[in-house]
C-alpha cells in the first residue's frame, strides 16, 4: 500500500454528475454502472454511496463475483450481471443473493426458465455489435421457449451501441441498431410477450439523447466525470478523482545525461522529480514521452516508466517544490484526464481502471 501516493475521491462530485443526468433524463430509471471496481474509483464505497446517500435502485456489474462482494457488504439495490455468461453453472449463487442475471444465449435461457424462480428475465439481444446477445433471426426460438416455460413476460430487454461515442447523424451505424431494437421489441409483442422495461443507452447514447424513450438508461464513464463522446460533448459532469503524489527526489540534469533503465537521454537541461508511482501503480509503460500538466506547467515522463517510480523532466520548477511536496497528476476540476487519453491514443475508461489496488482510494464528502 502506499504512503505517499493517493486516489482522492470526491462524493459530492458524484452527486453532482448523477443530478447533471437527471436532467438529461428525467424520466427514465438509471442503472448505475459499477463495474470494474466503479471504474478504478472503488467499488463498495461508490455502491453504498450511490445507493444510500442518492438513491439508486439499481447497480450494473460485469462478473458474479462483483454482485456477490456488493451482497456481501449489505448493498440491497437490485444488481445486473452483464458479462458472465454462466447463469446454467452458478445458478445458485444468482438465487442465494438475489442477482439479475443479462441472459445472452440459450443455455442460460434454458436453466433460468427451467427454474420457475422469482428472479425476472432479462434479454440482452445483439442489433449489430456482434458480441453478446440474441440476434434477431434467433428471437422466433427465444419467445417460443418463453411461452412452453408458460411465460408471457420479459422483465427487461436491452442491447447495447457499438458506436454511440460517435456523432448520432440519424444515418449512422448506432441509429441503424436503435431501428432493429425497435423491430425486435415489436417482434416480441406480436408474439403476445408483454415487456416491462427496455434499455440500450450508456453514456455516449444518453448525452446524445438516443434511447430515452426506453424505460431504463445505463450511464457508465459520465457518471466518473468524463464525456464518453469523442469530441463536441455538451456534458457537465465534473471528474470525481484526483490522482496525488510526493516528490521523491529533485535533480538538476544536463543534455546528453542519461536517466533510469535503458539510459534515455535528456535532450536539453532541466530538472527531473521523481515520483512514487510507476506500473505497479497504474501508470502504464507506454505513458512513457507523454505529458503532464502540473500547476500550469508542461512535465513530460522522461525515459521508461519503472514498476515503482517514474521521472518527470522540465526545464524549471516551481520555486516553492521540494522533496515531499504533494502534487495532483489530475484532478476533477481540468480535462488532464481528456489530455492523458488523447496523447497516450487510449481513453479514460483505461486511465481510470489501470489504478492499481497499491494506491489508496481516500473518500471525500
Amino acid at each position: 500500500m502506499r504512503l505517499e501516493t493517493e486516489l482522492v475521491i470526491s462524493l459530492k462530485s458524484l452527486e453532482h454528475n448523477v443530478k447533471e443526468l437527471d436532467k438529461i433524463a428525467p424520466h427514465n430509471q438509471k442503472i448505475y454502472m459499477v463495474k470494474a471496481n466503479a471504474y478504478g474509483h472503488g467499488l463498495i464505497p461508490i455502491a453504498n454511496y450511490l445507493t444510500h446517500n442518492l438513491g439508486a435502485k439499481s447497480l450494473g456489474v460485469a462478473s458474479l463475483g462483483e454482485g456477490t462482494i456488493l451482497r456481501e457488504e449489505k448493498i440491497e439495490s437490485d444488481i445486473y450481471i452483464f458479462s458472465d455468461l454462466n447463469f446454467s453453472k452458478y445458478k445458485e449463487l444468482y438465487l442465494e443473493h438475489r442477482l439479475f442475471p443479462v441472459i445472452a444465449n440459450f443455455e442460460d435461457l434454458n436453466s433460468f426458465l427451467s427454474l420457475n424462480s422469482d428472479l425476472p428475465l432479462i434479454i440482452k439481444v445483439d442489433t449489430g455489435m456482434h458480441r453478446l446477445g440474441f440476434s434477431f433471426e434467433e428471437m422466433e426460438a427465444v419467445c417460443d421457449l418463453i411461452k412452453k416455460a408458460g411465460i408471457n413476460q420479459i422483465d427487461h430487454l436491452m442491447t447495447h451501441f457499438a458506436n454511440s461515442f460517435l456523432k448520432i447523424t440519424g444515418k449512422d451505424k448506432t441509429t441503424k441498431q436503435y431501428e432493429v431494437f425497435k423491430s425486435i421489441k415489436s417482434f416480441i409483442q406480436t408474439n403476445k410477450i408483454h415487456i416491462l422495461n427496455t434499455s440500450c443507452s450508456a453514456s455516449g447514447a444518453i448525452e446524445q439523447g438516443i434511447g430515452l424513450d426506453e424505460t431504463h438508461i445505463r450511464p457508465g464513464l459520465m457518471l466518473y466525470g468524463p464525456s464518453a463522446l469523442m469530441k463536441n460533448s455538451t456534458w457537465k459532469g465534473r471528474g470525481i478523482s484526483e490522482l496525488k503524489s510526493s516528490i521523491i527526489k529533485i535533480m538538476k540534469v544536463k543534455k546528453g545525461m542519461p536517466i533510469g533503465y535503458g539510459g534515455h537521454v535528456c535532450a536539453q537541461n532541466g530538472h527531473v522529480i521523481y515520483l512514487p508511482l510507476g506500473y505497479g501503480d497504474g501508470m502504464l509503460t507506454y505513458y512513457s514521452g507523454g505529458h503532464f500538466f502540473i500547476e500550469g506547467q508542461k512535465f513530460k515522463i522522461l525515459g521508461r516508466v519503472n514498476m515503482d517510480m517514474m521521472a518527470l523532466f522540465s526545464e524549471n520548477l516551481p520555486t516553492h517544490w521540494q522533496v515531499g511536496t504533494k502534487i495532483s497528476l489530475w484532478n476533477g476540476g481540468d480535462s488532464s484526464v481528456r489530455h492523458l487519453a488523447q496523447e497516450f491514443k487510449t481513453h479514460e475508461y483505461q486511465i481510470f481502471t489501470a489504478i492499481s489496488e497499491r494506491v489508496p482510494r481516500r473518500f471525500e464528502s
